[in-house]
């Protein structure tokens, strides 16, 4: 506000305020059309400072209409669980699918495994009864072998081992 002559006002004041009424004078005085010229100054600036207010309430105002609530918020959060629920489930069911699959693959697969290994070990048992057959064959030959090596060994070193034994 500009600078106002402000008076406390007196008894006497207020007397010669009734009176001026009565004469049909403004009440106040000469200083009165200053005041008042001093209030419609102020009045404008008023306005002026009004109107920027109203300016910056209706920008606030149309953030806030865009602004998400706490509605909004739960509302996206019930559809993010519902989601997460219907991913979830389905996962489950998929991972029990190829859970089934494999197992019933792993038992044919071993079953598989097992067949043939019950072939192949009794061709290996029949394989090895008959190298074994050929085996013992060929163990008497060579039996034989060391057999007439070792005579013809004692055979030769016989002078040798005659003197160990009887010295002489």
């Amino acid at each position: 506000m500009s600078n106002l002559n402000y008076r406390p006002i007196d008894p006497e004041g207020v007397v010669s305020l009734a009176a001026r009424r009565k004469s049909g004078g403004p009440p106040g005085g000469d200083d009165l059309e200053a005041r008042v010229t001093a209030l419609e100054a102020d009045m404008k600036e008023i306005k002026g400072d009004l109107k920027k207010l109203l300016i910056d309430a209706a920008e606030i105002k149309g953030r806030v209409t865009h602004m998400t609530v706490k509605s909004d918020i739960e509302a996206v959060k019930g559809e993010l669980s519902s989601k997460i629920s219907t991913v979830s489930g389905d996962l489950t069911n998929k991972i029990t699918g190829v859970s089934g699959e494999l197992t019933t693959k792993i038992t044919g697969v071993s079953g598989d495994l097992s067949t043939k290994m019950a072939a192949s070990t009794g061709d290996i048992s029949s394989k090895v009864e008959n190298l074994s057959g050929q085996m013992k064959g060929t163990l008497t030959f060579w039996q034989f072998i060391v057999i007439a090596g070792a005579l013809l060994a004692i055979v030769l070193r016989w002078p040798e081992l005659f003197r160990i034994v009887h010295p002489g």
